[in-house]
C-alpha cells in the first residue's frame, strides 16, 4: 500500500482544501460533488478553524495533510466496513489543532465537529476528560483480571480488562472472548468480529443481509432489517463524519 501524495496544507487553506477533496471523491463515487456540495462544506470546516483561532491554539499542517490523505484521498469509495483501517495506514491519528492546557487544567466538552479535529491540552498524550472530571489528563485506568468488576451500572468503565478477556456489559465484569461458534452471554464475550447470536459466537454479517441489531453487521449498522455497507464518502455529510463512524448515522 503507497499512500496518495497531496500538497501541505497552510492554516488558511484548511477549509477550502477539505471541501474540495471531500466534494471531488463525492463526484467520484457518484454520490454528488460540485459547487453546491463546497458551499456547504466549505464553512464547516471554517468553522472548525475559527474556533481553533479563537482559542489560540496551534496548527499542524502536516496533521493535516495526513488526515486529508487517510480520510479522504485513500479511503476513495471504500466501504463503511474498512472505515478504520485508513488512518493506520497514513498516519491520519493525529489533532490538526492543539491548545496549551496544562495536564490537570480545566477543559470543555466541546461539539463533534470541532472534537474531531481538536484538542485542548498541551500534552500529546492528553486529552480532555468531557464526560467526568472536564480537565486534562490520560486518565489512564487500572488492569483488571478475570472475574473483577470493569464497569459500573452507569456503564462507565471501571478498568481495561487484560489481553484475552472484555468487559461484559451483561455482568459488568472480565470474561473471557470466545471464537466462533463458542458459546456467549454474561460469562464469556465474542472477539471483535463476531456477534453473541441465541447464546453461540457468530460471524457479524456484511452490507445487504438481514439483521435484527447494529451488533450483528460489520459496519455496525442495521437499517431497516438489513445491513448498512456504503461508500463512506456518500455518507459524509459533516466534518466529523471524516473522523467518527458513528458520527455517520447522527446527521
Amino acid at each position: 500500500m503507497v499512500c496518495p501524495t497531496a500538497p501541505a496544507i497552510a492554516e488558511d487553506e484548511f477549509a477550502a482544501r477539505f471541501a474540495a477533496a471531500v466534494c471531488a471523491e463525492k463526484a467520484a463515487c457518484g454520490c454528488g460533488g460540485g459547487a453546491d456540495c463546497v458551499a456547504v462544506f466549505e464553512p464547516q470546516f471554517e468553522a472548525v478553524r475559527q474556533y481553533a483561532r479563537d482559542n489560540s491554539m496551534e496548527y499542524d499542517p502536516a496533521c493535516a495533510t495526513n488526515l486529508l490523505t487517510s480520510s479522504v484521498l485513500l479511503r476513495g469509495c471504500g466501504l463503511e466496513s474498512d472505515y478504520e483501517e485508513p488512518f493506520a495506514q497514513c498516519g491520519g491519528d493525529c489533532e490538526v489543532f492543539r491548545g496549551d492546557i496544562p495536564s490537570g487544567g480545566a477543559c470543555i466538552d466541546v461539539e463533534t465537529d470541532v472534537s474531531a479535529y481538536v484538542q485542548e491540552c498541551a500534552a500529546p498524550d492528553e486529552y480532555c476528560d468531557g464526560l467526568e472530571t472536564h480537565t486534562c489528563g490520560t486518565f489512564d485506568l487500572p488492569t483488571m483480571k478475570l472475574g473483577e468488576t470493569c464497569m459500573d451500572t452507569e456503564f462507565n468503565f471501571l478498568g481495561w480488562c487484560v489481553s484475552g478477556l472484555s468487559c461484559s456489559f451483561e455482568s459488568l465484569v472480565c470474561v473471557p472472548e470466545v471464537g466462533e461458534g463458542e458459546g456467549c452471554g454474561d460469562l464469556a464475550d465474542c472477539s471483535l468480529d463476531l456477534f453473541c447470536g441465541a447464546g453461540v459466537c457468530q460471524r457479524r454479517r456484511p452490507g445487504g443481509e438481514g439483521c435484527e441489531d447494529d451488533l450483528q453487521c460489520e459496519t455496525l449498522v442495521c437499517l431497516d432489517g438489513a445491513c448498512r455497507d456504503e461508500p463512506v464518502i456518500c455518507l459524509v455529510n459533516s466534518p466529523s463524519d471524516l473522523r467518527y463512524s458513528f458520527s455517520l448515522w447522527q446527521d
